[in-house]
């Protein structure tokens, strides 16, 4: 196929946050060999954009219900109850991730690198500049966050009308859903990419790649031992250690909107406008059909193809 009808396809997304962790392979150094890429790309078709959160099974229990009583809720993420609040100052966090609702007003999701200590929001409700806000889980299903005093609504979660509802932190989502029916109503599309195992279930373990055909949407990365691949609400894609938290690689795509970072069917990775397909940057590896991407336990992000043969390399291996 001539590379001017390249396009980049396949089924983008799948939006669970549980996945089988692949064991770090071989070391690769830099130098790898690349071959021409298209000068742009179609756009992905529409029915293989983000699956709705509706499709989703909520995964809350009762053995996770954290209560807000003290500022730090819980280790292993946490439930909303309908009355439950996230007072200013208070923060559910799970693994390497916080949920917080900070004195400012705004509530952020963020990601933790060692120490605790935040680098990296994923999501937020962009309500800073309200001190003495907090977040409520209201009995109508509906989460949303009030201007202190309870004297207005900056944000909601748009879920009102579904009675018992709970809103849940997990896997680093943020999610509104019915424990009855399994159903999530609502979610902040952020956290860890999800793979099944081999009996079809989301094992909660991060895992390290992303496979031909998905995606990783703003707020969304893969993981191993040592690093994340996180692509950013600014657009960048960045390897960051979790030491640390130090940025060791991006695709220097910051300060683009409506992105998404694709692995095409072709052998391409690609961070591309999702309006129109075009790629603000490529691992220009056209020839690698079912070729995947994976971050090693070393800290090499490295794209493979089905053989194992690497064909592109961030070049941050050892960089302990």
């Amino acid at each position: 196929m001539s590379s001017s009808s390249s396009t980049y396809e396949g089924g983008y997304l799948n939006m669970r946050k549980r996945m089988l962790m692949r064991a770090a392979s071989m070391l690769v150094g830099a130098g790898l060999a690349a071959t021409v890429a298209p000068a742009a790309v179609a756009a992905p078709a529409a029915q293989h954009l983000r699956v709705p959160a509706a499709a989703r099974s909520f995964h809350h229990q009762t053995s996770r219900t954290a209560k807000t009583a003290t500022p730090n809720v819980g280790n292993n993420g946490g439930v909303l109850n309908p009355g439950d609040k996230l007072l200013p100052g208070q923060k559910i966090v799970d693994n390497d991730a916080t949920l917080e609702m900070q004195g400012d007003g705004n509530l952020v999701i963020y990601l933790n690198y060692a120490s605790g200590q935040h680098f990296a929001a994923v999501w937020q409700t962009r309500t800073w500049g309200n001190a003495g806000a907090y977040l409520i889980m209201q009995g109508d299903g509906n989460l949303v966050l009030y201007k202190a005093g309870g004297t207005g609504a900056l944000w909601s979660s748009g879920t009102w009308g579904k009675a018992n509802a709970n809103a849940e932190f997990y896997t680093g989502d943020l999610m509104v859903g019915s424990d009855s029916t399994q159903t999530v109503f609502w979610d902040s599309g952020t956290g860890y990419l999800a793979q099944k195992d081999a009996n079809g279930n989301y094992p909660d373990v991060p895992s390290d790649s992303l496979l031909s055909g998905e995606a990783l949407w703003p707020g969304n990365w893969i993981e191993s031992t040592n690093a994340w691949v996180l692509m950013q609400t600014d657009g960048n894609l960045v390897v960051y250690r979790k030491r640390d938290g130090k940025a060791l690689w991006s695709s220097n795509t910051w300060n683009k909107t409506n992105v998404v970072t694709v692995m095409d069917s072709k052998g391409v990775l690609a961070v591309i406008d999702k309006s129109n397909g075009n790629p603000y940057w490529d691992s220009n590896t056209w020839n690698s059909p079912g070729a995947h991407a994976q971050i090693q336990g070393d800290l090499n992000f490295v794209v493979r193809t089905p053989s194992g043969t690497p064909v592109w390399s961030s070049g941050t291996y050892n960089q302990y």
